[in-house]
Formats: structure tokens, C-alpha cells, sequence
């Protein structure tokens, strides 16, 4: 059994550009969080948990450069797609007094956007479910520049939002095959 779906690929130019720019970039190496791309959404109302999980796993699923991992071969640095990506993190602030839970979040948000990927071995990407009370909570997504870009963030929200739709009414995925 092979712990991935697909042989290593070439870096495209711009991946190539960003792998350098991490291994000689800085006294330690590497340009800590500089390139981590992070986006959060508030969601209000009733929110059906295992209709946020299933999106997620259909996003990272229909998208194999979420599953990607980076290796540094003899003959240079090759992405492999892996089987499986992230899993949806959950974190409840609910119980952190209502005056703070606003800092607390942006709190939140700010560790998780400057967490450090290691580029190497690992998939690019989190996702958090921040629940901050029974009807409020937030979709937070960090991915390294090396998996996405800007266009790419808006891609992804729009499709979690008609995937959560979906699924919440027990309705298979509305979107068409990559």
C-alpha cells in the first residue's frame, strides 16, 4: 500500500520561486509565516456541524493540491498528492466571557495565521470551526502560498458555501467534476 494516490510532479516557476525563497530566506532559513494566506468567515444562525466537516473533506477531496505534500529529492523538490488532507479543527470559545470572545477570536486567528508551516513532508493547510455561541461561529482557513493564491481563497469560500448548503439539506454535492 502506498501512502499516496499519484508519483512526484515538477514545481510549477512559482512554486520553484517560493521553495528558494523559503530554504535561503532569513538568518534561520525560511520566511516563518510570510507566505501563509489565512481567511476567516463569521457564520450565523443554526450551524450543522457534520455539513461544515463533509465540505471541507469534499474541498480538500476535489482539490488534490490541498492533499499536496512538498519533498526535497536528489534530483530537487517534487510534490506528491496524498490520500488524505487536513481534518477540520474545532475549537470552542464559548465559554470565554462575551466581552473578550471578539479579542479572543481575533486572537485565534492571528496564532493561526502566523503559525509556521514546515514546508516539508506536510499538507499546506488548516481549517478551524471556531464556535463562539450557540449560533455564532467562525470558518477559519490558513494555506501556504505554495497551495493557493488570492483568486484561489474566493474559489474555495464559494465553494464551502455551496457544499454546506448541500449537505445541511441532505443534498449530494451541487458541484460539476474538476
Amino acid at each position: 500500500i502506498t501512502p499516496h494516490l499519484s508519483p512526484s510532479a515538477a514545481l510549477s516557476f512559482a512554486q520553484e520561486r517560493l521553495w528558494f525563497l523559503h530554504k535561503f530566506g532569513g538568518r534561520e532559513g525560511g520566511l516563518g509565516s510570510t507566505y501563509n494566506v489565512a481567511a476567516a468567515v463569521r457564520l450565523r444562525g443554526a450551524l450543522d456541524g457534520e455539513a461544515v466537516r463533509r465540505a471541507v473533506a469534499e474541498i480538500i477531496r476535489r482539490h488534490s493540491i490541498l492533499r499536496s505534500v512538498f519533498i526535497e529529492e536528489h534530483s530537487g523538490v517534487v510534490q506528491r498528492v496524498e490520500r488524505d488532507g487536513a481534518a477540520l479543527r474545532c475549537v470552542d470559545l464559548s465559554a470565554v466571557p462575551s466581552s473578550e470572545r471578539e479579542s479572543a477570536t481575533g486572537e485565534f486567528i492571528a496564532r493561526e495565521a502566523a503559525h509556521v508551516f514546515k514546508l516539508e513532508g506536510q499538507v499546506l493547510v488548516r481549517f478551524s470551526l471556531v464556535r463562539l455561541a450557540q449560533t455564532t461561529h467562525c470558518f477559519v482557513c490558513v494555506l501556504h502560498h505554495l497551495v493557493t493564491d488570492g483568486w484561489s481563497m474566493g474559489v474555495l469560500f464559494r465553494e464551502f458555501a455551496a457544499l454546506y448548503q448541500a449537505f445541511a439539506q441532505a443534498r449530494p454535492s451541487p458541484l460539476a467534476d474538476l
